[in-house]
């Protein structure tokens, strides 16, 4: 935990009984919840803000994995105290969890599968999820199969989405998800959904160039989901 001192002028590392070892791979907050993903042990460790009195650990939601980094997650846009989180490690690879903030615990809502039996799903980088009427949407950003680091090979990148996943933990068996991919060059490790007051569902994706030298098109998009 880093304390920032009254004057606004100093931090300073304080680790407590229970802290992980220094090394968040990042953290997202909505006013009331900090989602404290980190690093190497695929975990997500849920603060609350409490006012003007010192932000509380809620606690450490199991999302199926105790290795790898916690890459995709995001809060739920209509409810504060809902989160969502994409596995990316072996042990819980394309699977989604969705965390209840008020006491850390995580519950499996379904598996996305492969695009290809040999070809693993573990380099979506965004999850966000949008209601409209009486359907879920959950979109997902980033490669949909890449080689691992190091190494040379094919390779899919862009923006899919899935409307009303089962919510008991199955695995997608409709490979028909991966007709809304959206190709983009390189990996998407940007993507935010929107709803319109009408209730139209839209999202805004840009992928990245590693190297700025190398020839990679970069390519940002609005699009609306019409189904």
């Amino acid at each position: 935990m880093f304390k920032i001192d009254n004057s606004g002028e100093d931090i300073t590392l304080q680790l407590q009984a229970g802290d992980q070892t220094p090394g968040t791979h990042w953290m997202l907050d909505n006013q009331t919840y900090v989602l404290d993903c980190a690093s190497g042990n695929g975990q997500v460790r849920v603060w609350k803000w409490n006012g003007n009195d010192a932000p509380a650990v809620t606690g450490s939601a199991n999302v199926g994995a105790s290795t790898g980094n916690v890459q995709a997650v995001s809060f739920d846009n209509d409810n504060a105290g809902i989160a969502y989180v994409f596995g990316r490690a072996a042990a819980n690879e394309g699977d989604v969890y969705k965390i209840d903030l008020t006491n850390a615990s995580a519950v499996k809502l379904f598996k996305v599968p492969r695009y290809a039996e040999d070809k693993a799903i573990t380099g979506i980088w965004t999850i966000q999820a949008e209601t409209r009427g009486d359907n879920k949407y959950f979109v997902f950003g980033g490669s949909i199969y890449a080689p691992a680091r190091g190494q040379t090979g094919d390779s899919k990148h862009g923006v899919f989405w899935v409307k009303n996943p089962p919510s008991n933990g199955a695995e997608i068996a409709d490979a028909s998800i991966f007709d809304t991919i959206s190709d983009f060059p390189t990996a998407v490790r940007t993507m935010k959904t929107f709803k319109a007051s009408n209730g139209d569902v839209f999202y805004a994706a840009k992928n990245y160039t590693s190297n700025p030298i190398a020839e990679a098109d970069y390519r940002l998009r609005l699009i609306k989901i019409d189904n």
